[in-house]
């Protein structure tokens, strides 16, 4: 079957479903067997703007050319995909729990483990974040706080005297910005040694510390944007003039 655009204006040419509501409409073209054009056109009122995607069988593309090249076979899906928007636009930060963010900083705890269910918009973050160490100090984090004794005491991939290092429980810093790292993959399978079964593996690089120290701040669920008196706060040098992470 050869899809025009004259066949969009034919309702009896194929199948044909058409949807509205809320500033919202949806027009799905095709037959049993063959790839699905979808015109989806939202309209935010309030911002007076409208919004159109072609998409085939589900996959956005560039343009309403490119998804009749894709139908009719002159062209790979591959090739016309429309690039996905990052959402995740400014800084961020992660608020971690003690004696974890001083793993990363210190051990080289590449993961950062979450409970996070499959349709948590935070599974979608990659990039570089800002390390927030929560303020909280209960039994669970002084139990953590014992397991990581017994990790440096007994564990052959920990320097000897690391177990030295590590601050008392009630010491460790809390309550704030102690650096930044970036967040390259999130995945539910990672090898490392520091990766929980059942979780998902925010897989880390680049781990750097705030050289002005810990920058007071509140901590939120998931990732979140700091206040901008926070932000203010962060350290500008030569080689990182954009704060200590990159904005998206």
């Amino acid at each position: 079957m050869i899809l025009k655009v004259e066949d969009l204006r034919d309702r009896k040419a194929t199948d044909y479903m058409h949807m509205r509501g809320q500033g919202f409409s949806l027009i799905s073209h095709g037959v049993e067997g063959e790839p699905r054009l979808t015109v989806s056109k939202y309209t935010n009122k309030k911002e007076r703007t409208t919004t159109v995607t072609w998409a085939v069988d589900g996959q956005p593309v560039v343009d309403l050319r490119a998804a009749l090249d894709v139908i009719n076979g002159e062209k790979r899906i591959e090739d016309v995909l429309k690039p996905k928007e990052n959402k995740w636009k400014g800084v961020y930060a992660l608020s971690i729990r003690q004696p974890w963010a001083w793993a990363i900083f210190n051990l080289g705890k590449d993961i950062e483990n979450r409970d996070w269910k499959d349709t948590n918009p935070n599974l979608g973050f990659r990039g570089d974040f800002l390390i927030h160490v929560s303020a909280s100090k209960t039994k669970e984090d002084r139990h953590d706080y014992d397991e990581l004794l017994k990790l440096c005491t007994y564990s052959p991939d920990v320097p000897k005297g690391m177990i030295d290092r590590i601050p008392p429980f009630g010491k460790l810093e809390r309550g704030g910005i102690l650096g930044a790292a970036r967040v390259v993959d999130i995945v539910t399978n990672h090898p490392s040694k520091w990766a929980c079964l059942g979780c998902n593996h925010l897989v880390i690089e680049r781990v750097r510390m705030c050289p002005t120290g810990l920058i007071p701040c509140r901590g939120q669920l998931g990732f979140f944007k700091p206040p901008a008196d926070v932000l203010a706060a962060l350290p500008r040098t030569k080689a990182e003039p954009e704060n200590l992470v990159q904005a998206g």
